[in-house]
C-alpha cells in the first residue's frame, strides 16, 4: 500500500483504531516530527487528545541515518549491541548526551510550559509515520512504560515485519496497516514525504490538545448517534466505506462551477463512482463540507466516500492511477497502457527497446552498467502510480525509473558491489525469480540455488525463460497448460537457459523489490534443484534423483 501523504496514512490508520473512538482514559502520543502529522489525523478522527513523546535516534558514526539505537527523553537507551560494541564508547556517551539535550529542547519548543500529561492507568497509543529499525519506537515504549499506563498500543501505517515482531514483545498491542518482509526507507511508502517543520508540529499540537476531548465529544457523539439511527451498522459500512465494485478501471468525472452537493452526488452516482447519492450527501453534511466541494476534473479509482470527499475538498486534479503488477514485461505494460487509452503501445515499446537510448542513461546511474544493445526491461519498477492525464510515454517511464532508483537503496547497491555483481546481473536474476516462486523465503532459497549453479558452471534451466521466449519471441500467446516440452528446451535463443549456460541475455520482466532483494541476498542451502507445484508450493531437492522423484510425485 502506497499512501499519498502522512495525512492520508493517518486517516486510514484511524479506521483500524475505530474501537478507541472517544474512549475514556485514552491518549495519543505521537513521535515528532512526521509522526505528529499522522497522530493529528488519528486524534481528529477518534476524538482523542494528542500529545508527544520525544525519543531520539542514535545514528552510526559517519552514517547518522543508520540507527544503532535510540534514547528516551531522560537518556535511557535501547541499542543494537552487535553494532555498539564496535563503536568508540566515549563517542557514544557524547552522542547520547547531545541527543538527550536535543530531546529536552524539542519538548520545550513543542510543549512550552504545558505539564506532561499523566498517563497513569490510561491507554496510550504511540503513533509514528513508519517503522524501519524500530529503535525510536522502542525507546518511546520504554519512556512511557515507567509512567504505569494501563496499556501501550503502537500504531503505524507500515513497518518492517521483523521490527514489528520485536515491538510486539515490548508493547501490549501493535497495529500496522502494512508489514512487508522487505522494508526500505519509511519514505518509500509515501508519494509525498516532505520534511515536517517544527512550526507545523507546534500548530498541530495546539489545535489538537486536551481540549479535543471536552469540546468535540458532544459533536462526535451526536454524529455517531445520528448515523446509527439513519443507517443500520452493516449498511453504513457497506455504503460509506466500501468502494464501488462494478468496474475495475478508473473513471474521469468533471465537476463544473456552481454545482450543489446534490447535483455532484447525482453525477458521481451516474458515473458509477458511488453507490448511494444520499449517503454521499449525508456524509458531507455531517462533515460540514457541502460548501467546500471544488469544481475540476477528477479521476476516481476504487475509492470510498470519505476518500472521494477528501479529493473534492482539495480540488480537482488531472491525475489518474495506473497499477503495474510485479513481473510484467515491457510488452505487457505497453498493452495495458494502450487498453487504458494512456499512451500508444507502439510508442512505449519503441522507447523501452534496445534501439532507444534517449538521455536516460545519463540521468540514472544504475543504468550505466547496462549493455548498450539492451533496452529498459527489468528497470521499469512495478508499482501503483499517480500520473497526469496528459502524461507522455517519457513521463511514465521516468516515474518508473525514478522509483527503481529509490527502491535500490544505498544498502542494496553496496551489497551488489560487495558481491562483485552489476545491477544488470541482479535484474536478470530477479526477473527469473519473480516468475518462478512466490514466497519471500522460497525466493531467497531459489536465488541461492541459481547463483550456486552459475558458480558450478551448470545450466540454470529456468522454465520461465522458455515461457518468455515462446510469448515474446515466437508470439505464442495461448500455451495451453504452460508445460515446457523437451522440444521447447531446444529453441535457439540467448534467453534459453536450458541451451545456454549463464544468465539470459537480458531480464525477462520487471521484478518487484522482493525478487530484487532475493537476488541480492541469496540464502545458502544444501539444495541444487527445485520445482513449483500447481498450487504454488516449492519443492527442493539435493540430488537429481530426488528432483526426478519429486517431478513424478508432484507434476503428474
Amino acid at each position: 500500500m502506497i499512501f499519498k501523504n502522512r495525512r492520508e496514512a493517518g486517516e486510514k490508520l484511524a479506521q483500524a483504531l475505530a474501537k478507541y473512538k472517544t474512549a475514556a482514559d485514552t491518549i495519543i502520543l505521537a513521535l515528532p516530527r512526521g509522526g505528529v502529522v499522522v497522530g493529528y489525523e488519528v486524534s481528529k478522527e477518534l476524538g482523542l487528545p494528542l500529545d508527544i513523546v520525544v525519543p531520539r535516534k542514535i545514528g552510526a558514526p559517519g552514517n547518522p541515518e543508520y540507527a544503532v539505537g535510540a534514547i528516551t527523553e531522560t537518556g535511557e537507551g535501547v541499542f543494537n549491541e552487535d553494532e555498539t560494541r564496535h563503536i568508540d564508547q566515549e563517542w557514544l556517551v557524547r552522542e547520547i548526551e547531545k541527543e538527550k539535550k536535543e530531546a529536552e529542547r524539542r519538548l520545550k519548543l513543542y510543549r512550552g510550559d504545558k505539564p506532561y500529561p499523566d498517563v497513569t492507568g490510561r491507554i496510550v497509543i504511540l503513533v509514528d509515520d513508519g517503522i524501519a529499525t524500530g529503535f525510536t519506537m522502542r525507546a518511546a515504549i520504554k519512556s512511557v512504560r515507567v509512567k504505569n499506563p494501563q496499556k501501550i498500543i503502537v500504531a503505524v501505517p507500515h513497518g518492517a515485519a521483523d521490527s514489528l515482531a520485536q515491538l510486539r514483545k515490548e508493547a501490549d498491542e501493535v497495529i500496522a496497516l502494512e508489514e512487508p518482509e522487505w522494508y526500505g526507507a519509511v519514505g518509500a511508502f509515501y508519494e509525498e514525504f516532505g520534511q515536517t517543520s517544527d512550526e507545523e508540529v507546534i500548530a498541530l499540537l495546539q489545535d489538537k490538545s486536551e481540549k479535543i476531548k471536552d469540546k468535540r465529544f458532544g459533536y462526535n457523539f451526536f454524529v455517531f448517534c445520528l448515523l446509527s439511527f439513519v443507517f443500520a451498522a452493516s449498511l453504513a459500512a457497506n455504503e460509506l466505506y466500501r468502494p464501488h465494485t462494478s468496474y475495475k478501471s478508473s473513471r474521469s468525472v468533471e465537476i463544473t462551477e456552481g454545482l450543489g452537493a446534490a447535483k455532484i452526488a447525482h453525477i458521481l452516482k451516474r458515473e458509477g463512482v458511488i453507490r448511494s447519492k444520499w449517503t454521499f450527501v449525508l456524509y458531507i453534511s455531517l462533515k460540514n463540507q457541502t460548501a467546500n466541494l471544488r469544481p475540476g476534473n477528477y479521476v476516481f479509482g476504487q475509492a470510498s466516500i470519505p476518500e472521494i470527499v477528501r479529493d473534492l475538498v482539495f480540488g480537482g486534479t488531472n491525475e489518474r492511477v495506473i497499477t503495474i503488477p510485479e513481473g510484467w514485461n515491457s510488452q505487457e505494460i505497453a498493452e495495458y497502457l494502450g487498453r487504458e487509452g494512456i499512451v500508444s503501445p507502439n510508442e512505449f515499446r519503441a522507447y523501452t527497446s534496445q534501439s532507444s537510448q534517449h538521455s536516460v542513461l545519463t540521468r540514472f546511474e544504475f543504468l550505466s552498467g547496462k549493455p548498450k544493445n539492451e533496452g529498459l526491461e527489468g528497470y521499469l519498477f512495478p508499482d501503483t502510480y499517480r500520473i497526469f492525464v496528459d502524461a507522455t510515454t517519457e513521463d511514465i517511464i521516468m516515474k518508473m525509473l525514478e522509483n527503481f532508483g529509490k527502491k535500490l537503496t544505498p544498502e542494496l547497491r553496496e551489497e551488489i558491489v560487495r558481491r562483485n555483481l552489476t545491477v544488470f546481473d541482479v535484474v536478470r536474476m530477479a526477473s527469473m525469480i519473480e516468475k518462478e516462486v512466490v514466497s519471500d523465503e522460497d525466493r531467497a532459497l531459489v536465488s541461492g540455488i541459481l547463483w550456486k549453479r552459475l558458480d558450478l558452471g551448470m545450466g540454470l534451466q529456468v522454465d520461465a525463460t522458455i515461457d518468455y521466449i515462446k510469448k515474446q519471441e515466437l508470439g505464442i500467446k495461448n500455451q495451453g497448460n504452460n508445460k515446457i516440452s523437451m522440444e521447447d528446451t531446444k529453441i535457439d535463443s540467448p534467453y534459453n537457459t536450458y541451451k545456454y549456460r549463464g544468465l539470459p541475455e537480458g531480464p525477462i520482466g520487471n521484478p518487484g523489490l522482493s525478487a530484487i532483494r532475493a537476488a541480492i541476498y541469496p540464502k545458502e542451502s544444501p539444495y541444487l534443484y527445485y520445482l513449483s507445484t500447481p498450487d504454488g508450493k516449492t519443492i527442493f531437492s539435493k540430488t537429481l534423483e530426488e528432483h526426478n522423484e519429486a517431478k513424478i510425485k508432484f507434476l503428474r
